[in-house]
């Protein structure tokens, strides 16, 4: 029987990879960080191994040292992600949250006025209790909205 957490892989040693160290410790959970430069923050203060972050191989061998894997940096070729998981490597989050990630980056690339708003109320009484409005559409032009329409046609 296992006494410890796992060691957590985590890919990428900057600021917000250190800003894991101290909570990780409180917990007893043993951090390795894949940093690309013994100068990266979380490098400086915690136990790591340098290598280049997007490369399959680098990677590979970088999990073999873990039990489970993440992924501080965005940039990371889902392809690597994939390979990893299909080659029965643990990550968290997986390949379909990653997936959804980059579906959202490219959501926000559209321009603003191609976007309609979609509003939703609810407020929680200090007894537990819950209530709902209906959903409002929201339409906007050069971030003012400029039509309502409630409850929304098909959503509420």
């Amino acid at each position: 029987m296992r006494n410890s957490f796992p060691t957590v892989g985590v890919v990428g040693a900057g600021q917000l990879a250190r800003m894991m160290v101290g909570p990780a410790a409180a917990l007893g959970i043993d951090l390795l960080f894949l940093a690309e430069d013994e100068n990266d923050p979380a490098a400086i203060i915690a136990h790591h191994v340098v290598g280049e972050n997007r490369e399959l191989e680098t990677i590979r061998e970088f999990a073999k040292k873990c039990d489970v894997l993440t992924f501080i940096t965005e940039d990371i070729p889902y392809s690597v992600i994939r390979t990893l998981e299909a080659e029965g490597v643990t990550i968290r989050p997986g390949s379909r949250e990653f997936a959804a990630h980059s579906a959202k980056d490219y959501l926000s690339d559209i321009p603003k006025s191609n976007v309609i708003e979609i509003s939703a109320l609810v407020a929680r009484s200090p007894h537990g209790q819950a209530a709902a409005w209906a959903i409002t559409l929201v339409g906007r032009e050069n971030d003012r909205s400029v039509w309502t329409e409630t409850p929304a046609p098909g959503i509420s």
